[in-house]
Order: structure tokens, then C-alpha cells, then sequence
């Protein structure tokens, strides 16, 4: 049995427990090591191709950016081996005060 190796992207949003939103969301992106390279480099070429600069963020796209995230949701629901999963938790079932 060949073992692979993954990485694996992790994020959060809205999880500050004062931040005045009910629910938070755990997510990750994941794909084979030996597909990271090629990974990057199309994603860095779409970004090139649309004139995006910095850190891409899903809760300030913008007329004039929706072209490259179009394509970058295309790019990743045409690939097998990229894997995303999320969870989506109600912040109100949290119990900060016991588990710090």
C-alpha cells in the first residue's frame, strides 16, 4: 500500500466569540503534495491573467474581481484531487467559559 502525503489549508471566519455574528465556519482545502506545485502555479497565473494583487477574500469581492473568482471556482470544481469541507458551527452552543 503506497501512503500519499497532503496538505492541507486550514481557515476560520466570524469565530471571535463578540464579533456579532451567530455562526462561525471551519474549513479546509486539501490536496496531494505532489499536486501543489501545479496548484499554485495555475492559481498564480489566473490571478495574473485578472490583474489580482494580495490576499484573496470571499466577503469583499468586487464587480471588476468577479471574473477571476468565477474561474477559480471553475478551476476547483473541474479537479478531483482539490477537496474542500466545511463546517458550519451555532456560536450560541459554544461553552468558552469552560473550555477556555
Amino acid at each position: 500500500m503506497m501512503k500519499r502525503t497532503y496538505n492541507i489549508y486550514c481557515d476560520e471566519s466570524t469565530h471571535i466569540e463578540s464579533d456579532g455574528h451567530p455562526y462561525m465556519i471551519l474549513s479546509y482545502i486539501s490536496t496531494p503534495y505532489h499536486l501543489l506545485k501545479m496548484h499554485n502555479k495555475n492559481i498564480r497565473d489566473m490571478k495574473i491573467e485578472h490583474f489580482y494583487r494580495g490576499e484573496m477574500k470571499w466577503s469583499s469581492i468586487s464587480k471588476s474581481q468577479y471574473p477571476f473568482y468565477s474561474k477559480l471556482i471553475d478551476y476547483f470544481f473541474s479537479n478531483d484531487e482539490l477537496n474542500f469541507r466545511a463546517i458550519i458551527i451555532d456560536k450560541s452552543q459554544l461553552n468558552h467559559k469552560a473550555f477556555n
